[in-house]
């Protein structure tokens, strides 16, 4: 059976199947995890925010972020873009667990540290030998087929919309991840006053920044198909909502103004995308 997995794995076959675990686990992080401890300061990640609440920010757009890349890999073809874009993910995550070990033990779930680091990179390595198995042109990477009509915006208006959104999101997350290494690491930039309440809070940004900047890759070569909006919407919704939740992450890191500015950007790239998805026939 171990064999016969492993060959359809290989032949790209079964994309959707290799992250089925990634829906229970990330609604399980932010259910079980993420909203006790943000809200009420109790439960598993609680141990690890401490006082600091605010910093379950990073967790919280993981999560998030990760359920809406389980989705894409649940409805992607079989296509070697796609098993790279899951490779990547995989390599995130499980590096980001490695780097930031000690989270498990302080958290004391040292069984799901262990299981969940084996999977990312059994998962890693299976999305990386699919794609070396999958030829170039197979499968689409689109996720729906409707593209010029039906839409209140014209094609070349809604591509411009996405391509500019993920560029924000990539020059976003990029400088996060910086700030990340620097205020963690070298203990300056914005987020050393954070890390220096809740050290062990800097995974949650790591993972959050990289799976912000590998969905604004895809959100980038995707096409203006209402799916695509709703992707982009979803991840920016997530994104600005996250903000406004956890909005003392902020104030703390004595970056009000960014905080501002990133959040209304989040919020508009939301409305625009809605509006992108509206039929041709509500503008009349």
């Amino acid at each position: 059976i171990a064999v016969g997995i492993a060959i359809g794995l290989i032949q790209g076959t079964l994309t959707a199947y290799l992250n089925i675990p990634a829906f229970i686990v990330t609604l399980g992080g932010l259910l079980a995890w993420d909203v006790p401890a943000i809200f009420f300061g109790t439960g598993t990640e609680a141990r690890v925010l401490g006082a600091a609440r605010y910093a379950g920010i990073g967790f919280l757009e993981a999560h998030g972020l990760a359920f809406i890349l389980s989705v894409l890999l649940w409805r992607a073809t079989p296509s070697r873009s796609w098993h790279l874009v899951a490779a990547f993910a995989e390599m995130l995550l499980g590096s980001a667990n490695l780097l930031f070990w000690e989270i498990f033990s302080v958290a004391g779930v040292m069984a799901a540290g262990y299981g969940s680091t084996a999977l990312h990179i059994l998962f890693a390595t299976l999305n990386l030998a699919a794609a070396i198995r999958t030829a170039p042109r197979t499968g689409e990477q689109t996720l729906a087929n409707e593209v010029d009509s039906g839409f209140r915006l014209s094609l070349s208006t809604r591509r411009l919309l996405l391509r500019v959104n993920a560029l924000f999101l990539i020059l976003a997350s990029s400088f996060g991840l910086v700030a990340d290494v620097m205020g963690r690491f070298v203990g300056v930039g914005p987020q050393s006053t954070v890390f220096a309440q809740a050290p062990h809070a800097a995974v949650g940004f790591v993972e959050a920044h990289g799976l912000a900047l590998i969905l604004a890759v895809t959100l980038w070569r995707g096409t203006p198909t209402r799916s695509w909006h709703l992707t982009a919407l979803a991840i920016e919704g997530l994104l600005g909502i996250s903000n406004i939740v956890c909005w003392q992450y902020f104030v703390v890191s004595n970056a009000l103004a960014g905080g501002y500015v990133v959040t209304v950007l989040h919020l508009a790239f939301a409305a625009a995308h809605a509006v992108a998805m509206t039929p041709a026939s509500v503008a009349r």
